[in-house]
C-alpha cells in the first residue's frame, strides 16, 4: 500500500499546537488492475467509507462493478461477473446515473441490473439479495413495480432508500430489513409541520436507527426524521437561515447524522447558501459564502456533499472557477483536507470530491482527477489531538489495544504509530509509549 501526506497546505492542527499532516492512503486508482480483468480501471465514482474500509463503483474497459479496499487488495462486492439473485450476470452498475454503493461494517448495498431486473440489491455475509427492483412491488401502491431507486444507505441489514412505481404514480422514502419491506413516508403521508402530504423524496441518510430525508409538498420543502417516537420536522423553508439577512431556507438537502441524532446539512436561503449544524442543540453556520476558505484566497462560492462523525463534520467546498477541495469542521475550526493545486501521491489534484458517506471515524474517502488524467480513490486519515485513543470513544482502555490491533492487522495508515512510513513491531512500542503517556 502506498502511503504518502499532502503537500502545500494539506495540514490540520493537532492539541499541542504543532502542524500535523493528513494522512493520505490510495486505495485504487487507473494504475490497478481491476479485480477478474486484464485492463486497469479508467474511471470510479465518489466513495462510501466505514471504519477504515472503502466501497467505491468502478469501470475499466472490459469490467464494471463495486469494489471494497482499504489499502491492500480488492475484494469484489459486485461485478459484471457477479450472478444476481435471479441468476443471471449482472450488466451494468449505474455509472452514467452516478449509483454509489453504501457501506456498513459487511454489508453493501448497491444498485445494478442484469437485463431483466434492476434496481437496489445487497451484498451482505448471507450473500446477495434484491431489495428493491423492477421486479418488486411497491408497499402501498398502484399495483406497479419500483422505476427508479435512489440514495440507498445500509446499517447492518437494513436499508433505506428513496423509491418511485412505475408510472410514477407512487413515491416514497422506504426500509428494507430482512426481506420485509416497510414505507417510512410516501405520497400518502402527511407532512409534520406542515399542510397536506408529500410529492417527492430527495437523498436518505440511517444512522443509528434513525432515518432522515428530504422531502417535497406543494410548496413546501423540509428535512425529516423518521425514529422510534415517530415522524419529525427538523427544517425547512419556516427556519431562518443562520448568519443571513433574516430570510428562511428555500432549499435545503445533502443532510447526515451522527449517532446521537444531531444533524448537517446544506441550505440556501436568507441572500446565503453554506453548511449548517445543530451539534450542541442550537443550529449554526458551518460555512457560507463569506467564510474565508482554510489554505486558500477569497471566501466559498459553492458547497457540495457533507459527512458528519460525532463533533466532526467534512464537506465539499467550491471556490474559483469550479474548483473545489474537501474541508472539516471540529470544535469551531475549520481546516482544509485536499483541494484542487494540492500534489496528492506525486500528482497534481485537478478536482477532489467526497460522497454523501464520505466520513468515519476520522478517516474521509475522496475522488481524486489529476492533471495527467489519472484518477483514484484515497482515504485521508485526520490526525487526532488523542493518538492513542484509537476508538475514539474519550477514554483510554483496553479497548483502544484491540482497535490498534486491528488496525494494524488492515494496514492502515493510523497504525503507522512513529511516521516513518512502515509498520512494523516497533509501531506497537510507539503506541504502548503514547497509551502510558496519556493525553491532555
Amino acid at each position: 500500500m502506498r502511503v504518502a501526506t499532502i503537500s502545500l497546505c494539506g495540514l490540520l492542527m493537532g492539541s499541542q499546537g504543532a502542524a500535523q499532516p493528513v494522512i493520505v492512503s490510495r486505495i485504487a486508482d487507473t494504475a490497478t488492475i481491476a479485480p477478474g480483468a486484464i485492463s486497469p480501471f479508467q474511471q470510479f465514482l465518489e466513495p462510501a467509507i466505514d471504519r477504515g474500509v472503502v466501497a467505491f463503483m468502478a469501470e475499466a474497459s472490459t469490467m464494471q462493478g463495486v469494489y471494497r479496499g482499504s489499502g491492500g487488495p480488492l475484494t469484489v462486492v459486485a461485478d459484471l461477473n457477479t450472478l444476481s439473485p435471479g441468476g443471471r450476470h449482472f450488466t451494468g452498475f449505474g455509472f452514467v446515473a452516478n449509483w454509489r454503493p453504501s457501506i456498513h461494517g459487511t454489508s453493501t448495498s448497491f444498485q445494478a441490473g442484469d437485463g431483466v431486473e434492476g434496481g437496489v440489491f445487497l451484498r451482505s455475509d448471507a450473500g446477495i439479495m434484491a431489495v428493491a427492483t423492477t421486479l418488486i412491488f411497491v408497499p402501498n401502491g398502484n399495483g406497479g413495480t419500483f422505476a427508479i431507486t435512489n440514495s440507498p444507505v445500509v446499517e447492518s441489514n437494513r436499508v433505506v432508500f428513496a423509491g418511485s412505481e412505475s408510472g410514477d404514480n407512487q413515491k416514497g422514502v422506504y426500509s428494507w430489513e430482512n426481506g420485509l419491506l416497510s414505507i417510512i413516508a410516501d405520497r400518502s403521508t402527511l407532512i409534520p409541520g406542515g399542510t397536506g402530504m408529500f410529492t417527492d423524496f430527495g437523498n436518505t441518510v440511517l444512522r443509528n436507527g434513525r432515518v432522515s430525508f428530504t422531502a417535497l409538498g406543494v410548496n413546501q420543502q423540509g428535512i425529516y426524521v423518521s425514529d422510534s417516537s415517530g415522524l419529525h420536522r427538523r427544517y425547512d423553508r419556516a427556519t431562518v437561515v443562520p448568519a443571513g439577512n433574516g430570510g428562511t431556507f428555500t432549499n435545503l438537502g445533502r443532510g447526515s447524522l451522527n449517532d446521537d441524532g444531531a444533524m448537517a446539512f446544506f441550505g440556501q436561503g436568507g441572500d446565503q447558501e453554506g453548511i449548517y449544524t445543530d451539534l450542541g442543540g442550537t443550529l449554526i453556520k458551518i460555512a457560507n459564502h463569506d467564510t474565508p476558505i482554510p489554505g486558500h484566497s477569497g471566501t466559498f462560492n459553492g458547497f457540495g456533499w457533507v459527512s458528519m462523525e460525532d463533533g466532526l463534520i467534512a464537506f465539499v467546498g467550491h471556490f474559483g472557477g469550479g474548483n473545489r477541495g474537501t474541508y472539516t469542521w471540529e470544535n469551531g475550526v475549520l481546516s482544509k483536507v485536499a483541494a484542487q493545486g494540492d500534489i496528492l501521491d506525486g500528482n497534481l489534484a485537478f478536482d477532489i470530491n467526497m460522497g454523501p458517506q464520505g466520513l468515519s471515524g476520522r478517516s474521509i474517502a475522496l475522488w481524486v482527477e489529476f492533471t495527467n488524467g489519472a484518477e483514484g480513490i484515497y482515504m485521508a486519515t485526520l490526525p487526532s489531538s488523542c493518538y492513542p485513543d484509537c476508538n475514539s470513544d474519550t477514554a483510554l482502555n483496553l479497548a483502544d489495544f484491540g482497535c490498534f490491533q486491528t488496525r494494524y492487522a488492515l494496514a492502515q495508515p493510523y497504525a503507522d504509530c512513529n511516521g516513518d512510513g512502515v509498520r512494523n513491531l516497533s509501531d506497537f512500542g510507539c503506541f504502548l509509549t503514547k497509551f502510558a503517556r496519556g493525553c491532555p
